[in-house]
C-alpha cells in the first residue's frame, strides 16, 4: 500500500468541504418558510383574550348584591372561536352573558359577575370559560361578606 500524497489528500479534503457546503445551503434553503400568496388561504388562528383576569368584589352585606363587574372576551384571530361552557363557582357569584356559542373573528362580548354572599368573611369562586373544546380560562372571584347593618 503506497502513502497517500499531499495532493490526493487536499482533492479530498476541498470535495468533503465543498459537499458540506452544498448540503448546508439545501438545508437553510428548504427550512426557510415559504410565503402564503394571495389565493391561497392562511391558517385559521383565533385567538381569544379575556379581560380582567380576576375580579375582587370588596366587602359586601351578607343577603345583599354587589355592583356587576364585567368581564370582556374578544377573538383578535381570523377565525371563530367556539365557546363551549362558561361556568361560575362558588355559591355567592352569579354570571350572566352576552356570550353566543361562537366568537367571531374581531368580535367581543361580556359575562356580567355579581356577587351575593350567603355568610360572613372571605369568600372565593371561579369564572371558567371553556373555548375550542378544552382550552380553559379561569378567572378568580372574591369578595367578603359582612353583617347587614
Amino acid at each position: 500500500m503506497r502513502p497517500a500524497s499531499d495532493s490526493r489528500i487536499a482533492a479530498v479534503t476541498k470535495l468533503l468541504l465543498v459537499t458540506f457546503a452544498v448540503s448546508l445551503l439545501f438545508t437553510r434553503i428548504f427550512a426557510m418558510p415559504f410565503p402564503v400568496l394571495a389565493d391561497e388561504a392562511a391558517p385559521s388562528n383565533a385567538s381569544l383574550t379575556v379581560s380582567p383576569s380576576k375580579l375582587d368584589f370588596g366587602t359586601t352585606a351578607v343577603s345583599s348584591a354587589s355592583e356587576a363587574q364585567t368581564i370582556t372576551l374578544n377573538n383578535s384571530g381570523n377565525a371563530a372561536v367556539s365557546l363551549t361552557g362558561i361556568l361560575i363557582s362558588g355559591i355567592d357569584f352569579s354570571e350572566n352573558t352576552s356570550c353566543g356559542q361562537s366568537l367571531e373573528p374581531g368580535a367581543s362580548c361580556t359575562v356580567q359577575v355579581v356577587f351575593r354572599p350567603a355568610t360572613t368573611g372571605p369568600r372565593l369562586g371561579t369564572l371558567t370559560i371553556d373555548a375550542d373544546r378544552g382550552s380553559l380560562r379561569v378567572i378568580p372571584l372574591s369578595g367578603t361578606g359582612k353583617e347587614p347593618e
